[in-house]
């Protein structure tokens, strides 16, 4: 995220961000999904957002922040680890910032995750319990980490 003060067109950018982020994170927590209309206006958004703030150069950068999480995610998701909904809820945050600040969102997200499955396997009496965790929670936590400068 831009050292400083954000301008005004930043600072909505990334509230409307977090809100499609708490919005999928509600959306997970309820209905174990997070719903391609959801994705799908966010990402459109993400672009109006970069085309708005960088120009043409903003549609790049919007593409190489949804490609990159699609493409370095893949594999986890093939083995089960992500579902298709967490994917393209990364895809998603990266059409809003880009290539290099979804790498962060990435790994506080995957941090988060961890922090949360490791609390929900020492609170349960279950020993299945952790099957799996709605990720759409650690991913906006990840998203909040990355745009109030926590890392």
């Amino acid at each position: 995220m831009p050292k400083g003060g954000l301008s005004f067109t930043l600072e909505i950018k990334y509230t409307v961000l977090l809100v499609f982020c708490l919005i999928a994170a509600v959306m997970d927590l309820y209905t174990c999904k997070v719903k391609n209309p959801l994705i799908a206006a966010g990402i459109v958004t993400g672009y109006l957002f970069c085309a708005h703030t960088l120009g043409m150069r903003g549609l790049l950068v919007s593409t190489a922040g949804l490609l990159i999480p699609l493409l370095s995610l893949m594999a986890f998701y093939r083995h089960g680890f992500f579902g298709a909904g967490d994917l393209k809820l990364f895809a998603m945050i990266g059409s809003f910032i880009g290539p290099e600040d979804i790498v962060f969102v990435m790994t506080a997200s995957l941090f988060a995750g961890a922090v949360i499955g490791s609390v929900k396997l020492l609170l349960s009496e279950k020993e299945d319990s952790l099957h799996r965790i709605r990720f759409a929670l650690p991913t906006f936590l990840g998203v909040a980490a990355v745009v109030f400068g926590v890392i």
